[in-house]
């Protein structure tokens, strides 16, 4: 009897010891689990840090990527604008050069008009106190002429008009022609005169 009970101990021990042995084994391994599980853990930090200070390296590399095309479009910009400015510039005194050149010719013209005018005003003055004097020196020769005029035209006025009168035409002419031919003209008169009279 004692014999079945140490043999049921044993078993009961083999059982005890096999249960505790086993459930060493399923501690360490959960605590291999957790200890894997830990590392995966770790592992997935680490890699989700790696991810993260990867993507926000990106992140400041696209900011700055950015930032740089910013101030590259602004400085061309700022480019363009002062190429605009300096074409108005360059425009705007081309425009005051061409307005400043026509002022001048527009002077230089109205200067040579009124010169042209000015000349042409003194040549008619010119040409008028010509005629004038001319005039002048023909009224002074008339004048003259009325001056010296001879006091013997009265008996040839009668005779000439006798012969009108009667009708002697040919003694008409004569009269006429002896009157004009007793007169002294002045030699200028001559010289001026179309008319030349004949002598009788």
């Amino acid at each position: 009897m004692a014999s079945r009970k140490s043999l049921a101990a044993q078993l009961l021990q083999a059982y005890r010891d096999s249960q505790k042995k086993k459930a060493a084994a399923a501690k360490r391994a959960e605590a291999e689990l957790a200890r894997q599980a830990r590392g995966a853990e770790r592992e997935a930090a680490e890699r989700a840090k790696k991810e993260a200070r990867r993507e926000r390296e990106q992140a400041r590399a696209w900011m700055r990527a950015q930032k740089e095309k910013q101030a590259q479009q602004s400085a061309e910009s700022r480019r363009a604008e002062q190429i605009v400015r300096d074409l108005e510039k360059r425009q705007a005194a081309r425009a005051r050069e061409l307005e400043q050149k026509r002022r001048a010719e527009a002077r230089e013209k109205a200067a040579a008009e009124r010169r042209a005018k000015q000349e042409s005003v003194e040549s008619l003055r010119r040409e008028a106190a010509g005629r004038t004097a001319e005039v002048e020196e023909r009224l002074e020769v008339l004048t003259a002429v009325l001056r010296a005029r001879p006091g013997g035209l009265q008996r040839l006025r009668l005779q000439v008009e006798q012969a009108l009168g009667e009708g002697d035409l040919e003694g008409f002419a004569v009269g006429v022609e002896r009157a004009l031919g007793s007169i002294g003209y002045p030699e200028r008169l001559c010289q001026r005169s179309e008319f030349s009279p004949r002598s009788a």
